[in-house]
Protein backbone atom coordinates (compact mmCIF):
# COMPACT_ATOMS: atom_id res chain seq x y z
CA UNK A 1 0.00 0.00 0.00
CA UNK A 2 1.46 3.33 -1.05
CA UNK A 3 2.29 5.53 1.89
CA UNK A 4 0.31 9.17 1.25
CA UNK A 5 3.95 10.91 1.62
CA UNK A 6 5.14 8.85 -1.46
CA UNK A 7 2.68 10.02 -3.67
CA UNK A 8 4.41 12.02 -6.12
CA UNK A 9 1.73 14.42 -6.21
CA UNK A 10 3.49 15.69 -2.65
CA UNK A 11 6.81 15.24 -4.10
CA UNK A 12 5.91 17.55 -7.35
CA UNK A 13 4.24 20.36 -5.52
CA UNK A 14 6.88 20.39 -2.54
CA UNK A 15 9.65 20.60 -5.30
CA UNK A 16 8.03 22.94 -7.53
CA UNK A 17 7.10 25.21 -4.50
CA UNK A 18 10.68 26.13 -2.87
CA UNK A 19 11.51 28.20 -5.41
CA UNK A 20 8.26 30.28 -5.73
CA UNK A 21 8.68 30.83 -2.02
CA UNK A 22 5.64 28.69 -1.46
CA UNK A 23 5.40 27.24 2.01
CA UNK A 24 3.93 23.47 1.57
CA UNK A 25 2.25 21.74 4.37
CA UNK A 26 0.76 18.67 5.13
CA UNK A 27 -2.17 17.72 6.85
CA UNK A 28 -4.78 14.49 7.48
CA UNK A 29 -1.80 11.45 6.94
CA UNK A 30 -0.55 14.12 3.96
CA UNK A 31 -3.77 13.68 2.07
CA UNK A 32 -4.60 17.50 2.58
CA UNK A 33 -1.71 19.90 1.28
CA UNK A 34 -1.80 23.54 2.20
CA UNK A 35 0.32 26.11 0.09
CA UNK A 36 0.82 29.73 1.19
CA UNK A 37 2.68 32.36 -0.30
CA UNK A 38 2.30 35.53 1.76
CA UNK A 39 -1.44 36.33 2.37
CA UNK A 40 -2.64 33.49 0.25
CA UNK A 41 -3.28 29.92 1.02
CA UNK A 42 -4.40 27.60 -1.55
CA UNK A 43 -5.08 23.56 -1.30
CA UNK A 44 -5.15 21.00 -2.15
CA UNK A 45 -7.72 17.54 -1.83
CA UNK A 46 -6.07 14.46 -2.66
CA UNK A 47 -5.47 15.26 -6.28
CA UNK A 48 -8.03 18.08 -6.82
CA UNK A 49 -6.78 21.25 -6.82
CA UNK A 50 -8.97 24.35 -5.37
CA UNK A 51 -8.88 25.72 -9.15
CA UNK A 52 -12.36 23.72 -9.04
CA UNK A 53 -15.36 25.15 -7.71
CA UNK A 54 -17.03 22.96 -5.01
CA UNK A 55 -20.22 22.62 -7.13
CA UNK A 56 -18.08 21.42 -9.80
CA UNK A 57 -16.26 18.88 -8.12
CA UNK A 58 -19.54 17.09 -6.29
CA UNK A 59 -21.08 17.07 -9.96
CA UNK A 60 -17.98 15.17 -11.23
CA UNK A 61 -18.03 13.09 -8.09
CA UNK A 62 -21.96 12.28 -9.03
CA UNK A 63 -21.90 9.59 -12.25
CA UNK A 64 -25.78 10.00 -12.68
CA UNK A 65 -25.27 13.98 -12.90
CA UNK A 66 -22.34 13.90 -14.85
CA UNK A 67 -24.18 11.75 -17.24
CA UNK A 68 -27.02 14.03 -17.28
CA UNK A 69 -25.51 17.39 -17.93
CA UNK A 70 -23.23 15.81 -20.62
CA UNK A 71 -26.28 14.11 -22.11
CA UNK A 72 -28.53 17.98 -22.35
CA UNK A 73 -25.32 19.47 -24.11
CA UNK A 74 -25.52 16.93 -26.65
CA UNK A 75 -22.12 15.65 -26.07
CA UNK A 76 -21.74 11.60 -26.80
CA UNK A 77 -21.62 9.34 -23.53
CA UNK A 78 -22.12 6.61 -21.31
CA UNK A 79 -25.61 6.79 -19.94
CA UNK A 80 -25.97 6.30 -16.42
CA UNK A 81 -29.39 5.76 -14.04
CA UNK A 82 -29.40 6.41 -10.44
CA UNK A 83 -30.55 4.16 -7.57
CA UNK A 84 -31.41 5.11 -4.35
CA UNK A 85 -31.54 2.49 -1.06
CA UNK A 86 -34.49 1.10 -0.41
CA UNK A 87 -34.14 3.43 3.14
CA UNK A 88 -34.62 6.29 0.74
CA UNK A 89 -37.69 5.30 0.15
CA UNK A 90 -39.88 8.72 -0.57
CA UNK A 91 -37.26 9.61 -3.40
CA UNK A 92 -37.30 5.85 -5.02
CA UNK A 93 -40.21 5.14 -7.82
CA UNK A 94 -43.43 3.57 -6.31
CA UNK A 95 -42.69 0.31 -7.92
CA UNK A 96 -39.17 0.20 -6.07
CA UNK A 97 -35.77 -0.91 -7.18
CA UNK A 98 -35.94 -4.39 -8.39
CA UNK A 99 -38.49 -4.32 -11.25
CA UNK A 100 -37.10 -1.68 -12.88
CA UNK A 101 -33.15 -3.95 -12.26
CA UNK A 102 -34.44 -6.85 -13.88
CA UNK A 103 -36.18 -4.63 -17.07
CA UNK A 104 -33.02 -3.17 -17.65
CA UNK A 105 -31.12 -6.28 -17.23
CA UNK A 106 -33.55 -8.34 -19.45
CA UNK A 107 -33.26 -5.66 -22.19
CA UNK A 108 -29.84 -5.17 -22.46
CA UNK A 109 -28.17 -9.29 -21.36
CA UNK A 110 -25.17 -7.51 -19.60
CA UNK A 111 -25.05 -4.12 -17.44
CA UNK A 112 -22.76 -1.87 -15.22
CA UNK A 113 -23.26 -1.48 -11.84
CA UNK A 114 -21.22 0.48 -9.48
CA UNK A 115 -21.36 3.13 -6.96
CA UNK A 116 -22.97 6.58 -7.75
CA UNK A 117 -20.14 8.24 -5.83
CA UNK A 118 -16.49 6.67 -6.65
CA UNK A 119 -13.08 6.06 -8.27
CA UNK A 120 -10.71 3.72 -9.13
CA UNK A 121 -12.92 1.38 -10.40
CA UNK A 122 -13.51 0.21 -6.69
CA UNK A 123 -16.96 -1.54 -7.00
CA UNK A 124 -17.57 -1.54 -10.18
CA UNK A 125 -19.16 -4.58 -11.40
CA UNK A 126 -20.38 -6.28 -14.83
CA UNK A 127 -23.77 -8.14 -14.29
CA UNK A 128 -24.93 -10.88 -16.88
CA UNK A 129 -27.44 -12.96 -14.81
CA UNK A 130 -30.26 -11.82 -11.82
CA UNK A 131 -28.22 -13.75 -9.68
CA UNK A 132 -25.11 -11.44 -9.99
CA UNK A 133 -27.66 -8.49 -9.73
CA UNK A 134 -29.13 -9.67 -6.84
CA UNK A 135 -25.78 -9.94 -5.04
CA UNK A 136 -24.06 -6.87 -6.24
CA UNK A 137 -27.06 -4.89 -5.48
CA UNK A 138 -27.07 -6.01 -1.94
CA UNK A 139 -23.61 -5.64 -1.65
CA UNK A 140 -23.63 -2.21 -2.68
CA UNK A 141 -26.33 -0.91 -0.59
CA UNK A 142 -24.85 -1.92 2.40
CA UNK A 143 -22.22 0.62 2.23
CA UNK A 144 -23.78 3.31 -0.73
CA UNK A 145 -26.40 5.53 -0.49
CA UNK A 146 -26.76 5.18 -4.50
CA UNK A 147 -25.47 2.78 -6.84
CA UNK A 148 -25.42 4.12 -11.16
CA UNK A 149 -26.30 1.76 -13.72
CA UNK A 150 -25.16 1.50 -17.52
CA UNK A 151 -25.92 -0.77 -19.67
CA UNK A 152 -22.44 -2.32 -20.57
CA UNK A 153 -20.39 -1.05 -23.97
CA UNK A 154 -17.81 -3.23 -25.42
CA UNK A 155 -14.73 -1.54 -25.18
CA UNK A 156 -12.46 -1.43 -27.57
CA UNK A 157 -10.22 1.28 -25.59
CA UNK A 158 -10.44 3.89 -22.89
CA UNK A 159 -8.14 7.36 -23.25
CA UNK A 160 -7.95 9.71 -20.28
CA UNK A 161 -7.46 13.64 -20.96
CA UNK A 162 -5.78 16.00 -18.44
CA UNK A 163 -7.87 19.11 -18.84
CA UNK A 164 -6.68 22.67 -17.31
CA UNK A 165 -8.60 25.03 -18.80
CA UNK A 166 -9.81 24.13 -21.90
CA UNK A 167 -6.40 23.05 -22.63
CA UNK A 168 -5.18 19.10 -23.09
CA UNK A 169 -1.89 18.60 -21.08
CA UNK A 170 -1.42 15.05 -20.91
CA UNK A 171 -3.42 12.36 -23.00
CA UNK A 172 -2.65 8.62 -22.84
CA UNK A 173 -4.41 5.44 -23.83
CA UNK A 174 -5.62 2.82 -21.28
CA UNK A 175 -5.34 -0.79 -22.32
CA UNK A 176 -6.31 -4.40 -21.05
CA UNK A 177 -3.54 -7.35 -20.33
CA UNK A 178 -4.95 -9.66 -23.01
CA UNK A 179 -3.87 -13.67 -22.66
CA UNK A 180 -3.66 -15.94 -25.42
CA UNK A 181 -5.29 -19.65 -24.54
CA UNK A 182 -3.43 -22.65 -24.65
CA UNK A 183 -6.53 -24.97 -24.16
CA UNK A 184 -4.96 -26.62 -20.62
CA UNK A 185 -3.58 -23.50 -18.33
CA UNK A 186 -6.16 -21.64 -16.57
CA UNK A 187 -6.46 -18.09 -16.97
CA UNK A 188 -4.64 -17.68 -13.88
CA UNK A 189 -2.01 -19.95 -14.95
CA UNK A 190 -1.71 -17.72 -17.97
CA UNK A 191 -1.48 -14.31 -16.15
CA UNK A 192 1.21 -15.75 -13.83
CA UNK A 193 3.74 -16.62 -16.85
CA UNK A 194 2.59 -14.10 -19.18
CA UNK A 195 4.88 -11.76 -16.47
CA UNK A 196 8.12 -11.16 -18.32
CA UNK A 197 9.60 -7.98 -16.31
CA UNK A 198 9.60 -6.43 -12.68
CA UNK A 199 6.49 -4.13 -14.54
CA UNK A 200 4.40 -6.89 -15.76
CA UNK A 201 4.72 -8.72 -12.17
CA UNK A 202 3.52 -5.04 -10.28
CA UNK A 203 0.51 -5.24 -13.15
CA UNK A 204 -0.68 -8.47 -12.37
CA UNK A 205 -0.33 -8.09 -8.40
CA UNK A 206 -2.64 -4.60 -8.69
CA UNK A 207 -4.67 -6.59 -11.39
CA UNK A 208 -5.43 -9.52 -8.80
CA UNK A 209 -5.51 -6.89 -5.90
CA UNK A 210 -8.58 -5.12 -7.58
CA UNK A 211 -11.08 -7.88 -8.57
CA UNK A 212 -14.30 -8.15 -7.38
CA UNK A 213 -15.18 -10.71 -4.99
CA UNK A 214 -17.80 -12.02 -7.97
CA UNK A 215 -15.08 -11.74 -10.38
CA UNK A 216 -12.52 -14.26 -9.20
CA UNK A 217 -14.49 -17.21 -10.84
CA UNK A 218 -12.78 -15.69 -14.36
CA UNK A 219 -9.33 -16.46 -13.11
CA UNK A 220 -10.07 -20.39 -13.01
CA UNK A 221 -11.55 -20.98 -16.30
CA UNK A 222 -9.41 -22.61 -18.49
CA UNK A 223 -9.48 -21.18 -22.42
CA UNK A 224 -9.54 -22.90 -25.31
CA UNK A 225 -6.79 -22.75 -27.65
CA UNK A 226 -6.11 -19.27 -29.28
CA UNK A 227 -8.83 -17.73 -27.60
CA UNK A 228 -8.27 -14.11 -26.45
CA UNK A 229 -8.67 -13.71 -22.36
CA UNK A 230 -9.36 -11.15 -20.21
CA UNK A 231 -8.37 -11.27 -16.81
CA UNK A 232 -10.23 -7.90 -15.54
CA UNK A 233 -12.50 -6.34 -17.94
CA UNK A 234 -11.50 -3.03 -16.36
CA UNK A 235 -9.19 -0.57 -17.78
CA UNK A 236 -7.95 1.31 -14.79
CA UNK A 237 -4.18 1.55 -14.23
CA UNK A 238 -4.48 1.34 -10.84
CA UNK A 239 -6.19 -2.46 -11.62
CA UNK A 240 -2.92 -3.57 -14.04
CA UNK A 241 -4.20 -1.83 -17.20
CA UNK A 242 -1.30 -0.29 -19.57
CA UNK A 243 -0.76 3.30 -20.02
CA UNK A 244 0.94 4.54 -23.29
CA UNK A 245 0.62 8.92 -24.48
CA UNK A 246 -1.04 8.99 -27.54
CA UNK A 247 -1.87 12.08 -29.54
CA UNK A 248 -5.80 11.95 -30.32
CA UNK A 249 -7.54 15.74 -31.67
CA UNK A 250 -11.20 14.42 -32.45
CA UNK A 251 -11.28 12.99 -28.66
CA UNK A 252 -9.27 15.48 -27.34
CA UNK A 253 -12.34 18.08 -28.33
CA UNK A 254 -14.99 15.78 -26.60
CA UNK A 255 -13.02 15.51 -23.66
CA UNK A 256 -12.85 19.77 -23.53
CA UNK A 257 -16.75 20.16 -24.23
CA UNK A 258 -17.47 17.52 -21.14
CA UNK A 259 -14.64 19.66 -19.22
CA UNK A 260 -16.95 22.84 -19.64
CA UNK A 261 -20.43 21.13 -19.35
CA UNK A 262 -19.80 20.35 -15.78
CA UNK A 263 -17.37 23.94 -15.02
CA UNK A 264 -14.31 21.68 -14.14
CA UNK A 265 -10.94 23.78 -15.01
CA UNK A 266 -8.67 21.49 -13.57
CA UNK A 267 -9.24 17.51 -13.87
CA UNK A 268 -9.43 14.55 -16.19
CA UNK A 269 -11.96 13.07 -18.94
CA UNK A 270 -12.55 9.74 -19.68
CA UNK A 271 -13.63 8.65 -23.03
CA UNK A 272 -14.60 5.18 -24.34
CA UNK A 273 -14.24 3.72 -27.58
CA UNK A 274 -17.41 1.65 -28.06
CA UNK A 275 -19.73 -0.20 -30.81
CA UNK A 276 -21.45 3.58 -31.39
CA UNK A 277 -18.49 5.36 -31.76
CA UNK A 278 -16.31 7.50 -28.94
CA UNK A 279 -18.46 8.37 -25.50
CA UNK A 280 -17.53 10.20 -22.37
CA UNK A 281 -17.32 7.65 -19.34
CA UNK A 282 -17.22 9.68 -16.41
CA UNK A 283 -15.58 13.45 -15.53
CA UNK A 284 -12.88 13.67 -12.41
CA UNK A 285 -12.10 16.47 -10.61
CA UNK A 286 -8.86 15.03 -9.51
CA UNK A 287 -5.83 14.93 -11.68
CA UNK A 288 -4.42 11.94 -10.82
CA UNK A 289 -1.17 10.93 -12.74
CA UNK A 290 -0.12 8.55 -9.74
CA UNK A 291 -0.09 5.28 -11.70
CA UNK A 292 0.55 6.83 -15.34
CA UNK A 293 4.32 7.80 -13.67
CA UNK A 294 4.98 4.43 -11.45
CA UNK A 295 4.76 2.60 -14.46
CA UNK A 296 7.75 3.75 -16.13
CA UNK A 297 9.58 5.80 -13.94
CA UNK A 298 12.84 6.02 -15.82
CA UNK A 299 10.81 7.66 -18.31
CA UNK A 300 9.95 11.56 -18.88
CA UNK A 301 6.63 10.55 -17.25
CA UNK A 302 7.79 12.05 -13.83
CA UNK A 303 8.77 15.60 -15.51
CA UNK A 304 5.63 15.74 -17.80
CA UNK A 305 3.68 15.25 -14.54
CA UNK A 306 5.72 17.76 -12.72
CA UNK A 307 4.94 20.26 -15.61
CA UNK A 308 1.28 19.95 -15.76
CA UNK A 309 1.06 20.49 -11.67
CA UNK A 310 3.37 23.86 -11.99
CA UNK A 311 1.13 25.29 -14.74
CA UNK A 312 -1.85 24.69 -12.12
CA UNK A 313 -0.25 25.72 -9.02
CA UNK A 314 0.99 29.05 -11.32
CA UNK A 315 -3.06 29.57 -11.85
CA UNK A 316 -3.66 29.02 -8.37
CA UNK A 317 -0.96 31.74 -7.50
CA UNK A 318 -1.70 34.33 -9.78
CA UNK A 319 -5.32 34.43 -9.88
CA UNK A 320 -6.98 37.28 -7.51
CA UNK A 321 -9.89 36.27 -5.52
Amino acid sequence: MLNNKERFIVTLLSELAEPLGIQVELFCLNWVIRLRKGEQTRFVMGYTFDLNSAASRNICADKVATSDLLRADGIPSVDHQLFLRPELWQYVDSQGNWKTLQKILGDHGRIVLKPNEGSGGKGVALITSERELETVVQELFTTERAIAVSRFHDIRREVRFLILDGDVQLAYAKTRRTLIGDGKSTVLQLLMTSAKSEADSLRMLKLLRNLETHEDTELMRVPRKDEIALPNWKHNLGGGGIGQKVNEPELSAIAVRAAASVGLRFGAVDIVETEEGPLVLEVNSGAMIEHYIREDPGSTRRDEAKAIYSNALERMFTESR
